[in-house]
């Protein structure tokens, strides 16, 4: 990612990219109220908070607001640890596999 975007690995923002790459905004977030979020900030430590109508500004024509993922309630993702699997998010670890379009470590 870095050839594309002039940052290093766990630091990326959208903003200043080296190359105008397409950006995905989950339509969860474009419906925030209020209308705000944070994002990466470009170093490791850094978060950036934006208004949603001026990220849209910035990010222009690249911007794709889609749904990305439906979030899980707390039930449903404790149910998923106890049947053996661990959300991707929760540590890289060997194999995975998908159950319910969902990334899971062995």
């Amino acid at each position: 990612m870095f050839e594309l975007s002039g940052y290093q690995h766990n630091s990326l923002t959208t903003f200043f990219m080296k190359e105008k790459i397409p950006v995905i905004l989950d339509q969860e977030i474009d419906q925030l109220e209020p209308a705000y979020f944070w994002g990466g900030g470009g170093r490791l430590a850094l978060k950036i908070g934006v208004s949603i109508p001026d990220y849209k500004k910035y990010i222009g024509d690249r911007l794709i607001v889609d749904l990305i993922s439906t979030p899980k309630s707390l039930e449903k993702i404790e149910a998923n640890i106890k049947e053996g699997g661990l959300p991707i998010a929760a540590k890289v670890a060997n194999g995975t596999q998908k159950k319910d379009n969902v990334e899971y470590i062995d």
